[in-house]
């Protein structure tokens, strides 16, 4: 993963979190984790998907909802305003 990222192949994926990570800040200037938060946040998304195909037991997502993507709102918005 070292040398891939030395290569640039996490680029775009960084931009995106960095980028993110900066509209966090904009909400609330002293959060001290923007970029944990929005990386986590990605990655979770991700892994829900998964879960909610393969093993569904894991995930409170339902075909045609947006559970995830309004878990992770609530989730982001939650932690960073007061």
């Amino acid at each position: 993963m070292d040398k891939e990222n030395k290569k640039g192949y996490y680029k775009i994926y960084k931009d995106v979190v960095e980028r993110v990570s900066n509209f966090v800040l904009e909400i609330n200037q002293s959060y001290e984790y923007p970029h944990m938060l929005i990386s986590t946040v990605i990655e979770g998304a991700h892994q829900q998907r998964y879960f909610s195909i393969h093993l569904p037991s894991l995930t409170d997502d339902q075909k045609g909802s947006n559970n995830i993507e309004r878990f992770y709102t609530d989730v982001v918005f939650k932690t960073i305003t007061n």
